[in-house]
């Protein structure tokens, strides 16, 4: 397993394409190593006037059911746009069938289902996250179908 610090490079994320948003950039691993990871992102506005407290704590019960369930590798939430009021969240799991399981999951579903109720508009993109052999760095493609991951 490698660390390495994840950060957001622009302010606009919540409008800027997936692959320009973090930096992937920085982020150098060993030429030998090659991997795949599955990247779930959750672009969002809430609704006006709705009450976060109770998505919020469902989110956290979600969260740590994933990283009981495993394959979580990094979850990160931003920060609303203060003038256009849209997010972005994402999750890079260790496999597709990961994130898959944990979809499924009690408190994912109640998460899922208090979304629906409080945003004005939400979207999932999904991607995968690859390391490629005799390369350092990453490389973010949409997901476009197959397993993904390890």
């Amino acid at each position: 397993m490698w660390v390495f610090p994840f950060v957001v490079i622009t302010p606009e994320y919540a409008l800027t394409p997936y692959e320009e948003a973090f930096n992937w950039s920085e982020m150098l691993l060993p030429e030998e190593a090659e991997r795949e990871w599955y990247c779930v992102v959750f672009r969002s506005k809430r609704k006006e006037g709705s009450d976060g407290g109770p998505l919020y704590e469902a989110d956290k019960n979600a969260h740590e059911e994933a990283v009981q369930n495993g394959g979580l590798i990094l979850y990160w939430y931003g920060i609303p746009h203060q003038a256009t009021g849209l997010n972005l969240a994402t999750c890079i799991w260790q496999s597709r069938a990961h994130a898959i399981a944990a979809n499924s999951r009690p408190h994912h579903v109640r998460a899922m289902r208090l979304a629906a109720a409080s945003y004005e508009r939400y979207e999932l993109q999904r991607y995968r996250l690859i390391k490629t052999q005799g390369e350092r760095g990453l490389r973010v493609e949409p997901y476009d179908r197959g397993d993904v991951g390890w």
